[in-house]
């Protein structure tokens, strides 16, 4: 059981250093596209419950072609 333990932290450890930074991405185009105030409430929810991350991730996916995400 151990064996398996571990290259699944690793892999977690992996997807979760992803998500952060595709998170940042995806706040500077916010930023970049005048839309301060979604992008201020996604980080303040991201500190509070979490669920910034996704909104932030949901927006920019629906925003993805003008954006050029």
């Amino acid at each position: 059981m151990e064996l398996l333990i571990t290259p699944l932290y690793l892999l977690f450890c992996g997807l979760g250093i992803a998500s952060l930074v595709f998170f940042v991405v995806v706040l500077a185009k916010i930023f970049q596209n005048n839309r301060a105030g979604i992008g201020a409430a996604c980080i303040v929810l991201f500190f509070v419950c979490g669920i910034g991350q996704l909104i932030a991730f949901v927006y920019g996916w629906m925003k993805s072609k003008e954006w050029e995400l």
